[in-house]
């Protein structure tokens, strides 16, 4: 059992009860937030939106020892807050007091928030009064209702598995998300807004921070909410290749700081993260530029790289070397003998490196093999920079057919020479190159391409200790937002569109050409001219659609492929696209749910 402060008391209390059913019932993998503090800091950014919640009904899922609970009711004075906690044995005996205490507006119910029959069952008990689920065909389903708020905390560690799902936070998520589309459960009542506790290294299944990680279920999300971090970890999740540039994190964070100052956002000083720090210090020295700052090398902030863990062997390798300038470490673990006349006899004898010396050399050639990289990367984003000048050129600018000629046929050299570049790279390299690039167009887009690149304040930093066991959890608030028009047109719209999406993420890193090709024989020819923004640099596109990945595709194209896959006469049968896809699991559950709510 983990050791904690004795002044945090509240985590003392859950380490005692859990020895005390450590072998009766009782989910012993949930995380809980034991940091009065911690709870006071995020409550405070939210206060301003919590206004419009006041004296409205709470849904809290997995509400444990309650000290989050109590601190958002306190705030929010609520006419009626239901606590969905199935483990009483653990976590009854602190909701007692509160629940005993006269005119209490707290309700308990032992029933799992992560079983959907469960909210089917609180409204044939009215355990809502006068709220009911509004009619299928109601516009005030596409309208906010303020006077819900829906709670959970689906943090668990390990990662618990639910039936045949690896993670049950995960597939929550997805299922609340898809709530929204289908206007089921929570968002039976209009759109209901949604703060989540889920452990840090899953906040990216809908809030992603890198190119790579924008799936499905991200995709689904962008449609239908807006989603943002209030509160997580500094320190990523993502390791080696799948870390995107440390350079554009940097302008990100720079970006964000600019809109605070604007803004008069403040953060308290303990919450402040260290990219923020760096973004700050940028914007007073005027060296905030994105080609501006140093990245991947010695000349890395060094508190910033101890919090990337892919940068900390740079801090190690500096102290090696200086250990050994000093004599702290010898080269070679054994002495040459002497021969005659005093002098060292080497022949027949081998010598072993010292471990200090050979991690010092192994780390150097590490230096010499990424300096390698990032110079073969910079060329190469140099020219896709004379690439995409060119292609905005010739898509925006008033050219004669003379000059569009000649700048299409110097389009079509630049390509070649960078696909023979490509080529020419090891086994490794060109997906890496190709996830910079990918990472480089998002960011550079206006907006940009990933939610993450939008926020206009930075989440608070937290810490292992404020949470039993301790591990870093984040806070998403998902606020719900209507679909796009288009895929509201038809409950056959929205079907294509979630085949569609099935289809091309389950191989995310192709070409929009070869996943339109995979689709169905014909569908590039047929769907592509009926979606502009393929082509256009200005919205995303690229001129040559075979360097389009299916990662970087905006909501805008998804939304016109599904419309003109729907209209295309020769499509495949929805039994056929059924076939394809295998039936899969996430695509039934939103389809049929879907279905079920539209007129």
């Amino acid at each position: 059992m983990p050791k904690f402060p004795k002044k945090n008391l509240l985590a003392a209390a859950l380490a005692k009860s859990f020895r005390r059913n450590s072998r009766g019932k009782g989910d012993k993998t949930r995380i809980n937030i034991v940091s009065p503090n911690l709870c006071d800091d995020v409550l405070l950014q939210l206060s301003p939106s919590l206004q419009r919640h006041k004296n409205c009904d709470v849904i809290e899922v997995n509400p444990g020892a309650g000290l989050w609970s109590s601190k958002i009711h306190q705030q929010l004075r609520p006419r009626k807050h239901i606590l969905l906690e199935p483990d009483e044995d653990l976590y009854l005996p602190f909701w007692k007091p509160l629940l005993d205490e006269p005119g209490s507006r707290y309700h308990w119910v032992p029933w799992s928030g992560i079983n959907w029959s469960t909210y089917q069952r609180i409204v044939d008990e009215g355990l809502l009064g006068d709220q009911k689920p509004l009619e299928s065909n109601d516009p005030r389903l596409d309208q906010p209702h303020d006077c819900l708020l829906f709670l959970a905390n689906l943090a668990y560690y390990p990662s618990k598995r639910y039936m045949d799902h690896q993670s049950t936070a995960a597939l929550m998520m997805h299922q609340l998300i898809a709530a929204i589309a289908s206007h089921s459960t929570v968002q039976a009542y209009g759109l209901v807004r949604m703060l989540l506790w889920v452990v840090d290294g899953e906040k990216r299944i809908l809030l992603p921070r890198t190119i790579s990680d924008r799936r499905q279920s991200a995709i689904k999300a962008e449609m239908c909410c807006i989603t943002r971090e209030i509160a997580g970890a500094e320190k990523t999740t993502l390791m080696g290749k799948d870390r995107r540039d440390l350079k554009i994190d940097l302008e990100s964070s720079r970006r964000v700081a600019q809109a605070m100052a604007e803004n008069g956002t403040k953060i308290p000083s303990n919450r402040q993260r260290l990219s923020q720090k760096q973004a700050h210090s940028a914007i007073k020295t005027e060296k905030a530029g994105v080609e501006e700052i140093s990245v991947r090398n010695e000349d890395v902030n060094l508190e910033l790289c101890r919090a990337d863990e892919t940068l900390v062997w740079h801090e190690e390798l500096a102290t090696l070397q200086e250990r050994f300038r000093e004599g702290a470490f010898e080269k070679y673990a054994e002495t040459l003998p002497e021969g005659k006349n005093g002098k060292t006899r080497m022949a027949g004898f081998r010598r072993t490196q010292t471990p200090e010396y050979a991690r010092m050399l192994q780390l150097q050639k590490n230096l010499k093999h990424e300096r390698n990289k990032k110079h073969l990367i910079n060329e190469l984003m140099k020219a896709e920079d004379a690439l995409e000048d060119i292609e905005t050129h010739v898509t925006g600018g008033p050219l004669t057919a003379i000059e569009r000629e000649k700048q299409e046929t110097k389009l079509k050299r630049l390509s070649e020479m960078q696909k023979e570049k490509l080529k020419n790279l090891s086994d490794r390299w060109p997906s890496e190159v190709e996830k910079y690039s990918d990472d480089r167009l998002a960011f550079k887009q206006n907006p940009p391409l990933l939610l993450w690149d939008r926020r206009t304040e930075e989440p608070l930093t937290v810490n292992d200790d404020e949470f039993f066991p301790p591990q870093k959890l984040a806070l998403l608030d998902i606020q719900p937002k209507p679909l796009p028009s288009v895929l509201r047109k038809s409950p056959e719209v929205y079907e294509i569109f979630l085949m569609m999406l099935s289809h091309l993420y389950a191989h995310p890193k192709q070409s929009i050409v070869q996943g339109l090709d995979s689709l169905a024989p014909g569908a590039v020819e047929a769907l592509i001219p009926q979606v502009p923004s393929l082509r256009d640099p200005n919205k995303g596109g690229r001129r040559n659609l075979d360097q389009l990945r299916i990662r970087s595709l905006t909501p805008e194209m998804l939304e016109g492929l599904a419309l003109a896959l729907e209209d295309w006469p020769l499509k495949p049968s929805k039994a056929e696209l059924r076939a394809k896809l295998g039936f899969q699991t996430g695509f039934n559950e939103d389809y049929q749910m879907r279905r079920q709510s539209m007129p």
